[in-house]
């Protein structure tokens, strides 16, 4: 039995659901949820709901009081029946000792070679998502539109002190370069689609001017923008995992569909191409 720790944000939920996924279809065996961390969010994390549960639906267990069987792991007397696998950051683990009937997951588990096992399963869980009147026009007129481009902009949270020397914020410079590389592979008929957790910085952002239309949240979670943003052809994200997925999980990638993601992660840490680069994706620098 495999259990995966869910915390933070649907970016990364989506991430350690996948690991999970792989590893239960490695070893044939039952998948649970662990949702426990949104139980009692701690004052240095930011606020956020277990978004996976709302995708997966019934299809598997969630665990609510999970740190209950985390608990037993701390027990010397029974802890050679489990194995707590911590993940190492951005490096993919192949495979994990067989010799435990259970083992729990606990990390961020950021690599795509644990997102393509769960790929086509999300993607189709998220096109059942049911979408308000609005989010479903503008779904439309994203996937119907090859010169649409999603520019995604996280701002909110990774303004702590804590997250702000850890992750760092794409700069201007990275935003304005990525919509001339567009405007020149595309053309003047490029149109931009900005979401944001900072609606009102981006609204007065001389960047997102031209060619733009600055989209309203339409769910306090963020799931619902997050489906109208998988709709796209073409990206320019941020180095969040929450718009890396958007791009990863769209199904509307033609061939000459471009993702531009920034040339760094994490502050002074250039991400592995193959472990964590979309397809026909582009390094720009700020």
């Amino acid at each position: 039995m495999i259990i995966t720790k869910l915390r933070g944000g649907l970016g990364n939920q989506l991430f350690q659901f996948s690991a999970g996924y792989y590893f239960s279809k490695k070893k044939r065996t039952k998948l649970l949820i662990d949702s426990s961390w949104y139980d009692n969010i701690s004052k240095k994390d930011t606020a956020r709901c277990c978004l996976v549960q709302e995708i997966t639906g019934s299809d598997f267990e969630i665990i609510e009081r999970g740190r209950i069987a985390s608990s037993l792991l701390r027990n010397r007397l029974i802890n050679k029946l489990f194995l707590a696998r911590e993940e190492k950051q951005f490096e993919f683990c192949e495979d994990i000792p067989s010799r435990y009937p259970l083992t729990i997951l606990d990390g961020y588990w950021q690599s795509r070679f644990y997102a393509d096992a769960a790929r086509e399963y999300l993607r189709q869980k998220i096109l059942e998502i049911n979408l308000s009147e609005e989010a479903t026009i503008l779904a439309k007129k994203i996937e119907n539109n090859r010169a649409a481009v999603v520019v995604h902009v996280r701002r909110g949270d990774f303004f702590n002190k804590n997250n702000l020397s850890t992750y760092g914020i794409c700069t201007d410079n990275y935003y304005l370069n990525s919509i001339k590389f567009f405007l020149s592979e595309i053309g003047s008929n490029a149109k931009f689609f900005v979401f944001s957790d900072d609606y009102d910085w981006i609204s007065k952002s001389e960047i997102f001017k031209s060619n733009c239309e600055i989209v309203r949240p339409m769910s306090l979670d963020g799931l619902m923008d997050f489906v109208v943003m998988s709709k796209a052809s073409n990206y320019v994200i941020s180095n969040s995992t929450y718009s890396w997925w958007a791009a990863y999980i769209s199904k509307n990638t033609l061939n000459e569909s471009m993702v531009l993601m920034p040339e760094y992660w994490i502050s002074g840490v250039r991400v592995s191409s193959k472990n964590f680069h979309l397809e026909k994706s582009r390094l720009m620098t700020g």
